[in-house]
């Protein structure tokens, strides 16, 4: 909503459950990911947040991307939990002992987030934070895409939060993407009018579906068996295409 607030619902008392926040933002896409009880929603701020509704965890993707701060704050749990287990019941009680454990946690606190600036160094991408207007779940892969601001598709793994390919090809934002269910192929509509399929695993183009009095594109959808792909635009027209083999 405006506010920036996303919320699970008890939909037989219509009760408001649980609520996550975009903090620098307002929420403009969302997919579920049904395998482990998890939402992805997109930021107008550029980040993803995937998040555990059934236990209000959460974790902001690209993860590379945060402060040092913003990434001590998000490990801060772990590191207390790690200390609390490299004391026995004893040792809590001298403060030295207490002041190793917490070096320790720390150390590798610290460890791990230099591990992230080397790979942010070695990043071959041209990142760059752009809203996040589409998400869409692979069902082949625990993975999913995402469409953005800048006319950019992203590819990411879910489980890692790696993000695996950056494509591009679209003059306008992109505001629709669907998956293929039974490859790791997805497609995206963009206010350039296009919509484009992508080769997820690759990188690349495989084809591009023009619809020259359509306008932009703003949904799409793959009907169930994958045949077929359901395009809506500005006309408002829903437009059906043969999925390519």
């Amino acid at each position: 909503g405006s506010a920036g607030e996303s919320f699970t619902w008890d939909w037989q008392h219509a009760l408001k459950q649980q609520k996550l926040s975009c903090k620098r933002g307002v929420f403009l896409s969302t997919s579920w990911i049904p395998t482990w009880e998890l939402a992805a929603l997109g930021c107008s701020d550029g980040f993803t947040t995937i998040w555990k509704w059934t236990g209000s965890q959460v974790l902001r993707l690209p993860f590379f991307v945060r402060t040092r701060r913003e990434i001590m704050d998000a490990l801060s749990d772990r590191a207390s939990r790690l200390q609390a287990k490299l004391l026995t019941g004893k040792e809590r009680l001298f403060p030295e002992k207490a002041k190793q454990a917490k070096e320790a946690a720390d150390r590798l606190v610290n460890a791990y987030i230099k591990s992230l600036a080397i790979q942010r160094k070695a990043e071959p991408m041209q990142f760059r934070l752009a809203s996040v207007r589409a998400i869409a779940y692979v069902p082949i892969r625990f993975r999913f895409v995402t469409g953005h601001g800048d006319g950019s598709v992203q590819y990411w793994n879910s489980d890692s939060g790696d993000l695996l390919r950056i494509m591009f090809g679209h003059f306008g934002p992109v505001n629709a993407v669907a998956a293929l269910p039974t490859k790791q192929q997805a497609f995206s509509g963009s206010d350039d009018g296009t919509v484009r399929l992508w080769d997820l695993e690759k990188g690349i183009l495989i084809r591009i579906l023009s619809q020259p009095s359509g306008g932009p594109v703003r949904a799409l959808a793959v009907i169930p068996g994958g045949l077929r792909l359901a395009v809506g635009s500005d006309d408002g027209i829903v437009r059906i295409w043969g999925v390519p083999d």
